[in-house]
């Protein structure tokens, strides 16, 4: 039940990197965005 939870997140998280917006966002959030996801594709290993 928690594997379609994180899925769903992380489908999220994906879809604003690929935002025009995000390019906007200053280095320091974009980076700490791309740690977020790496931490949740680390979860989603676990």
């Amino acid at each position: 039940m928690i594997l379609p939870g994180l899925q769903a997140v992380f489908g999220f998280q994906r879809i604003a990197v690929f935002n025009e917006r995000f390019e906007n966002l200053p280095a320091y959030a974009q980076v700490c965005h791309l740690a977020g996801l790496g931490f949740m594709v680390v979860t989603m290993a676990c």
